[in-house]
């Protein structure tokens, strides 16, 4: 699976704190705090390993932005963030400390406050809590309640009622097993309306977390 170099207002300040150590390799996230590697500090801004080039005053726009995430397209650092017609909302990946949380016209999908979405996400696998068999998840968003779920289940459905959310985690760094697990099986439907398809007692647990 294609990995894109998705960074933050973190990883730019990162950078730019570096700004002066001209020839020097540093060590930063390019996913979003999952892995580091070295870049090399350049006058003109800092060198990937792809051999592209960060330009500083793209750097000092995302580290000025504090909830977006950025990727790299070309030689350009653009928001992650989509307008859906079906919805007429926008969404957005925003930056955390830990993993991104989806935001909805401006508004987290996950708990952030004294928390993470990953923290938030064992918090949820926790309460149903032995797994096992087939889960269903409701409400994929990036996908965080999924991969919990599927490192002890048999398997997992997840469902998603918005295209756009899934394109946002195909994005995500950390939604990255929802696209290559196979226990996990991605529908884009609505649930209330896919659910009567499903034969009585098709899951062991359900996750229901709009």
């Amino acid at each position: 699976m294609f990995s894109p170099i998705v960074i933050s207002y973190i990883q730019a300040r990162t950078m730019l704190t570096e700004r002066h150590a001209c020839g020097q390799e540093i060590p930063c996230s390019l996913d979003l705090g999952l892995t580091e590697v070295g870049l090399t500090i350049q006058e003109e801004g800092v060198l990937l390993p792809s051999g592209d080039l960060l330009r500083w005053e793209l750097l000092e726009e995302v580290s000025n932005t504090e909830n977006s995430c950025f990727i790299l397209h070309g030689h350009d650092l653009e928001k992650i963030t989509y307008f859906s017609e079906q919805t007429n909302r926008v969404y957005g990946l925003m930056p955390t400390s830990a993993a991104p949380t989806l935001l909805v016209s401006g508004i987290p999908m996950h708990r952030i406050k004294d928390t993470t979405p990953d923290i938030d996400t064992l918090e949820k696998i926790n309460a149903i809590k032995p797994i096992h068999g087939h889960i269903l998840d409701t409400s994929m968003g990036l996908g965080y309640t999924a991969i919990e779920a599927a490192k002890n289940a048999d398997q997992v459905t997840t469902i998603e009622v918005e295209p756009v959310v899934e394109e946002i985690a195909s994005i995500n760094p950390w939604s990255r097993d929802l696209f290559i697990n196979p226990k996990i099986k991605r529908m884009i439907a609505d649930s209330s309306i896919l659910l009567p398809e499903f034969e009585e007692a098709t899951f062991s647990a359900i996750i229901h977390d709009p």
